[in-house]
């Protein structure tokens, strides 16, 4: 993967803002969704899946939510990894997860990797990987033994839009991606003649960017 443009810190923090203030306002009702949750095992009294004062989808020490559609950087522990898992769906009664094997059949057919989606149950993660430098291919890393980790059921978060991107050189042009945790929160991955490219600098077309499942 390469990296394309840099957000400046304003930008960042008002995207964050935007996100936590319609994942609140959209997640109020009635309708729970499964969502995984890592919370440390040493602070089990902090474990609301519900907290309105933070996004709960961003990486934090104090914990923090995968939800459906979101991708993320995996490692399980029967050694495999995939850098680009997009969680497809999730089970409350098996606490288990459907993840794509690669970001779409384009790009596994270039990196020779078969497109499929897998069940692992979430206990099967040994540890997140969440990019801090593309440049330096700098990583923090989450380990699962510091966190109890299952499914459950969240009435704040649902699932991850799909992003679409207007092109920086041509505003014709126009990229479907999805959402993708880093450790300063979420970046925008794009695919592009095969290619993943993170998208920082590119004109997110905003829209919804989280949504309810109609049916659970």
């Amino acid at each position: 993967m390469s990296g394309d443009f840099h957000l400046n810190c304003t930008m960042r923090k008002l995207i964050v803002f935007c996100f936590f203030i319609l994942s609140v306002s959209l997640f109020a009702g009635d309708t729970l969704c499964p969502v995984v949750a890592f919370f440390p095992l040493k602070n089990k009294q902090a474990q609301n899946y519900n907290d309105t004062t933070r996004d709960l989808t961003v990486y934090s020490k104090k914990g923090f939510l995968l939800v459906v559609n979101g991708m993320y950087d995996l490692q399980f522990k029967d050694g495999r990894r995939i850098p680009d898992a997009r969680i497809v769906s999730l089970s409350l009664e098996k606490q288990t997860m459907n993840v794509t094997t690669a970001f779409s059949p384009i790009t596994a057919f270039k990196n020779h990797i078969i497109y499929d989606t897998i069940t692992y149950a979430v206990t099967d993660i040994e540890k997140l990987r969440l990019i801090g430098d593309r440049a330096y291919g700098i990583f923090d890393f989450v380990k699962t033994s510091d966190y109890s980790v299952r499914v459950v059921s969240s009435g704040m978060y649902c699932e991850m839009q799909e992003v679409r991107v207007r092109s920086y050189n041509d505003s014709s042009i126009i990229y479907n991606g999805f959402f993708y945790l880093s450790s300063q929160g979420w970046d925008y991955i794009y695919e592009m003649d095969g290619a993943l490219y993170f998208s920082n600098g590119l004109d997110f077309i905003y829209e919804t960017l989280i949504a309810r499942k109609e049916d659970q």
